[in-house]
């Protein structure tokens, strides 16, 4: 009995000083949380591309739309629907643009003088561009550009239940003044 008691206590003591399995056991612990960094990263590089795409979008559409005088509605449909063409290869599905063209009066207050939208039939549930009061002189037009655009990405879906986050709501905006005059005019052409 007392050989097979020294037996026991050398092989416990030979498993207690054996490391072989250790980096296994580390790594079976570290694995998840290297997955999620890994994951996260992914996800924060895919939203920051989708919002420097609509950066994009808002700053071209409002200087473009700055350097006429006159637009027809058609143009300016026209206009924003190949702005919004920036955000592919990206789904441009929940993509919403709002071109304002507003009048300051000298007193800190605007006056909106147009909207178009895009897509046409669309509303956005943002408020207005906020104006500095240093920008604005009177009288002088100023073409606000907002562009909203939900996402979603396999992580956001993985996690939902989890964070309750279903997608991102990201929201661009732009000022521009315009170019050749005091004013862009729109038409019903």
């Amino acid at each position: 009995m007392n050989r097979l008691h020294t037996g026991l206590q050398r092989t416990a003591w030979a498993l207690v000083r054996d490391c072989r399995g250790v980096s296994g056991i580390e790594f079976a612990i570290i694995l998840p949380i290297l997955v999620m960094l890994f994951a996260a990263t992914l996800d924060l590089g895919q939203t920051l591309t989708v919002k420097r795409r609509l950066n994009q979008v808002a700053t071209t559409s409002s200087d473009v739309i700055a350097q006429e005088t006159t637009w027809t509605g058609t143009q300016l449909d026209n206009m924003l629907a190949g702005a919004a063409k920036i955000l592919e290869p990206y789904d441009a599905g929940s993509l919403k643009i709002r071109a304002m063209l507003v009048r300051p009066d000298g007193s800190g207050s605007t006056t909106t003088v147009w909207t178009r939208n895009y897509p046409a039939n669309s509303t956005m549930s943002v408020a207005n561009v906020p104006i500095d009061d240093k920008v604005m002189e009177a009288q002088v037009d100023l073409i606000t550009l907002t562009v909203t655009y939900e996402m979603s990405t396999a992580f956001t879906s993985l996690l939902a239940s989890v964070t309750g986050v279903q997608s991102y709501s990201l929201v661009e905006t732009s000022i521009s003044r315009p170019r050749v005059s005091d004013t862009v005019d729109l038409t019903n052409k």
